[in-house]
């Protein structure tokens, strides 16, 4: 009988301490994860402004634009004599 009580104690015990042991992790983690939070870096985000057609192709658009002045003046060249 003694023995029985002395068993069922122990296993009392065991589990006291095994859900204490779990407390614990759970709090070492909770801890954890609070300092995580603030030595984080986060990064702003940056909005990225896309640039115009004019800004992307301007050197396209000039080559154009002059071929088109200097053909124009081409044809007109011989006539203005």
């Amino acid at each position: 009988m003694a023995r029985k009580l002395l068993l069922k104690e122990a296993e009392a015990k065991a589990v006291i301490e095994e859900e204490k042991q779990r407390q614990q992790a759970e709090l070492e983690a909770f801890e954890n994860r609070l300092k995580g939070c603030w030595k984080k870096n986060r990064k702003r985000e940056e909005i990225e402004i896309e640039p115009s057609a004019w800004q992307k192709h301007n050197k396209v658009f000039l080559f154009i634009v002059c071929t088109i002045v200097v053909m124009f003046a081409w044809y007109l060249g011989p006539d203005m004599y």
